[in-house]
């Protein structure tokens, strides 16, 4: 699932009309960030602080309101609902991708739904 976020006074890029990508969340994998880089989204704690920012709204691909709990689980999550441990979204060439890594988090610079 592809989470976004609507919060005053933060800009939506045009082609993402549900508001600003976060990120992505699938069975069995770790999630998968959407960088910012213009707006100082590069890492787990800066996404977490606008998440918790008053007035943040976390919305899913469907456009459904999804409460903040839910998308801070699987941003963080490390093992699965049976106790397996998440896999890597780790690309073969990070650097050429645009991809980076904070701690356990990783990061895409490049647009993906």
């Amino acid at each position: 699932m592809n989470y976004y976020l609507t919060s005053p006074g933060l800009p939506v890029p045009a082609d993402d009309e549900a508001g600003l990508h976060v990120g992505q969340y699938s069975r069995g994998w770790r999630f998968l960030f959407r960088a910012h880089p213009e707006l100082g989204l590069t890492t787990l704690a800066a996404w977490l602080e606008l998440v918790r920012r008053p007035g943040s709204v976390v919305w899913a691909e469907s456009r459904y309101e999804v409460c903040r709990e839910e998308l801070e689980a699987d941003m963080t999550a490390a093992r699965d609902r049976h106790d397996r441990p998440l896999r890597d979204r780790w690309p073969v060439s990070p650097a050429t991708l645009g991809y980076h890594q904070d701690g356990l988090h990783v990061f895409c610079a490049r647009p993906f739904h």
